[in-house]
């Protein structure tokens, strides 16, 4: 007699469940930073604003990251290790499934899985895991991308094979003078930049479609080489 109530009980509860929106995830990832380089590990550059995330989250002091830039982005989006995920070295095809000089097609990655999930997926920033369109963050799993498919050797410039895409359209060739197109008064600086248009991807998001949950992926250069940086940055570290 009391088994249809326990069993629509169930039901709903069920429903509820499912019905739950799942969190929103953010991975920023910067390039090269040493162990040591935070404020929060006794680091002397003053890093405040990851300082109050160390100190209100978790912070690995048994761990340490020993792949170059694109093995550790191949296996931070996939789970893997580098040379399953075809990224043994940089992003080169030297021939063999595991130097393949990008993310094998048969690897999925974090946004591809999240994204069947029912996630929004954004990135901003620097890619560097293969510059063909098949390739491409779009390709692999990104709804919405703003950055460069290669490498960057300039904070203040658009060089010759590092430039700039939204989405799958390149909006910045090679240039001396690039031109932020969220805020144009602004100088070029390759971390603002992909600041600003993570936040911008964010905003977006919430604003239409506000019932699915976001992963962003926000992939700086910095402090990668070549170590540029403001005048107003540099110089309360002089002397």
């Amino acid at each position: 007699m009391n088994s249809i109530p326990f069993l629509f009980l169930g039901l709903l509860a069920a429903s509820i469940l499912v019905a739950k929106k799942q969190p929103d995830i953010v991975v920023i990832m910067a390039d090269d930073a040493g162990y040591s380089d935070f404020g929060c590990y006794g680091g002397e550059i003053e890093t405040p604003v990851l300082d109050k995330l160390a100190y209100n989250g978790l912070r690995f002091s048994q761990f340490y990251n020993t792949g170059r830039c694109c093995p550790s982005r191949a296996a931070l989006l996939t789970g893997v290790y580098q040379h399953q995920a075809g990224m043994g070295h940089m992003s080169r095809d030297r021939g063999i499934p595991s130097y393949s000089g990008t993310i094998l097609p048969d690897v999925p990655t974090l946004a591809e899985r999240l994204r069947k999930g029912g996630y929004r997926t954004m990135m901003t920033g620097k890619w560097h895991l293969g510059t063909e369109p098949k390739q491409s963050p779009i390709a692999r799993g990104f709804d919405r991308f703003y950055g460069t498919r290669n490498f960057i050797d300039s904070y203040f410039t658009v060089l010759r094979n590092c430039q700039v895409y939204l989405d799958d359209k390149e909006v910045l060739p090679a240039t001396e003078s690039p031109v932020n197109h969220l805020h144009p008064d602004r100088e070029w600086y390759t971390t603002d930049v992909f600041t600003d248009y993570a936040l911008h991807f964010m905003d977006e998001s919430f604003e239409k479609h506000p019932d699915k949950p976001l992963f962003l992926y926000v992939a700086h250069n910095a402090p990668h080489f070549p170590l540029h940086a403001r005048e107003e940055d540099t110089k309360k570290y002089r002397g």
